[in-house]
């Protein structure tokens, strides 16, 4: 769990035994009815919908791997990490793959995904592609 900058946001990143993480954001200035203004799986749809497009259609994720790389502001950059194999029509091995993303948390939004060598240059960080 980590509290965002202005203790008004916490990320939850939920990590199953299964080897397919959740990410989780709540804000916590609510309404003190207690509802949520966005599902707190709304990031983690979010990333994963950019993910699939970058993997292509082809390929399934056998693995999912978000990490917290840094929280300044407004801006949360994940490195997101694991393994895709070919979907059942095609055979082939299962491939790496590692992106930094850039989020937006006041909406909820990616607005940049690094190459796993420009998430290294940039903040130093690396992916985990296996549980």
């Amino acid at each position: 769990m980590y509290w965002g900058p202005d203790s008004s946001s916490l990320l939850v990143v939920n990590e199953p035994l299964s080897g397919t993480n959740q990410l989780l954001f709540f804000d916590v200035e609510t309404p003190s009815d207690g509802k949520q203004t966005q599902a707190p799986d709304e990031l983690d749809k979010a990333v994963e919908q950019v993910l699939i497009k970058r993997l292509g259609k082809n390929r399934r994720t056998e693995f999912y791997l978000p990490n917290l790389v840094s929280w300044k502001g407004s801006q949360l950059l994940l490195a997101v990490g694991g393994t895709t194999s070919y979907a059942k029509s095609e055979s082939g091995p299962m491939k790496e793959y590692c992106y930094g993303f850039m989020i937006n948390t006041d909406k909820l939004r990616v607005q940049k995904v690094f190459s796993a060598k420009e998430l290294k240059a940039n903040s130093g960080a690396e992916c985990e592609t296996y549980p």
